[in-house]
């Protein structure tokens, strides 16, 4: 590797230039973590979820050494904050919605979404909860945002096709809808990503080496974001990780720079920070 960082990081692809820089100077850098499927192994029930031990160890000492350190998840920030159990880093919340400011522990929501709290929760009240019952289909309530998940149901086609059913209806009111792996999202005609928010954070904290490593769809809006602020001369370096599995979607395999092989991959990725 060259010694002068000025010309190496030219030279280097984002993967070696973002660890020389972690190296060198971390305070330079940001580390931006998706939780579900990134830090944590996938499972069928959202609540059975675990960040392993040693991973939450190895963000604790991250945390100290990086410019900053961001999970940013489809959860509710309290709840990722408590799946990963490492204080003193950001968590960003239902895709960017909510931002949990580490030195205070409050909660920051853009205010509009307030007034689609009680459209969503009616809407998905209209579903046939039964149906949905018999098939393996699993409501996630995320407050504002509601998961339709039928990973693991025994009827499977049947249980996604009520989702489908329910997604139809959904966009006649006029909801945005996402989808994730066998998951299907019901959101507030909003506009928020994970993208917006990484922008966000990056812009706010002027480093100039930012990292994203997610599993899903969601998280491609935040390596498009990082990609854009390196075209635009806000960042030096832009690193997009993603996150093998027999479920990565094309796009995300396609915008990133370097896979790892699953959240086992993630945690030697940051050993080598």
């Amino acid at each position: 590797m060259p010694d002068g960082r000025e010309t190496s990081n030219q030279q280097l692809a984002p993967l070696e230039a973002w660890l020389a820089a972690a190296h060198e100077t971390p305070k330079d850098c940001a580390l931006f973590l998706d939780v579900d499927g990134t830090l944590a192994p996938v499972v069928e029930r959202a609540d059975d979820a675990r960040v392993p031990t040693d991973v939450s160890r190895i963000l604790g000492r991250l945390s100290a050494k990086l410019g900053m350190v961001a999970c940013v998840s489809g959860r509710a920030a309290a709840d990722a904050k408590r799946l990963v159990g490492v204080g003193g880093i950001v968590y960003a919340g239902a895709h960017g919605a909510e931002l949990l400011d580490p030195s205070t522990g409050e909660v920051e929501r853009a205010p509009e979404l307030e007034a689609w709290h009680k459209p969503v929760r009616d809407f998905v009240a209209t579903i046939d909860h039964a149906e949905m019952r018999r098939v393996g289909v699993r409501l996630e309530d995320k407050d504002f945002i509601q998961a339709l998940h039928w990973r693991g149901a025994e009827l499977e086609e049947e249980a996604e096709q009520l989702v489908r059913d329910a997604e139809a209806g959904a966009r006649d009111l006029g909801f945005e809808i996402h989808h994730g792996r066998k998951v299907l999202e019901i959101r507030p005609p909003i506009h928020f990503n994970k993208g917006i928010v990484v922008s966000r954070l990056v812009k706010q904290s002027g480093l100039q080496y930012a990292a994203y490593v997610g599993d899903d769809n969601t998280d491609v809006d935040a390596f498009e974001a990082l990609l854009e602020l390196r075209a635009h001369g806000d960042l030096e370096v832009a690193l997009c990780v993603g996150v093998s599995s027999e479920e990565a979607p094309q796009q995300l395999v396609d915008r990133a720079d370097t896979m790892v092989e699953g959240p086992a991959g993630v945690n030697r990725l940051l050993q080598e920070i």
